[in-house]
């Protein structure tokens, strides 16, 4: 028998429960994942998930709008996938 929690309820997030696991936070009693492992792609794939020519992601990187996460081995810019998002809806609108 479990003492002092009831079956099928969560215990409350707190914020010393989001810092005993690392890469999250306690935002409004909310667990968030505040670090990811950035999934990096060229500039060239990157075009190509984002429908745009490898110039518009160039340009976004220039402009800030994507972090550059250094070069490949053939001298090509990376950047996190999952920044291509923000960026997609921004373009769609």
């Amino acid at each position: 028998m479990v003492t002092g929690v009831t079956a099928g309820v969560t215990p409350p997030v707190t914020r010393q429960r989001a810092a005993d696991q690392p890469g999250l936070s306690c935002v409004r009693g909310t667990l968030v994942h505040m670090h990811h492992e950035p999934r990096l792609i060229d500039v060239y794939a990157a075009a190509i998930q984002a429908q745009v020519k490898p110039g518009t992601i160039r340009q976004w990187l220039r402009r800030g709008k994507l972090t550059h996460h250094g070069y490949d081995p053939d001298g090509r810019a990376l950047v996190d996938l999952e920044e291509l998002a923000p960026q997609l809806t921004a373009k769609a609108a």
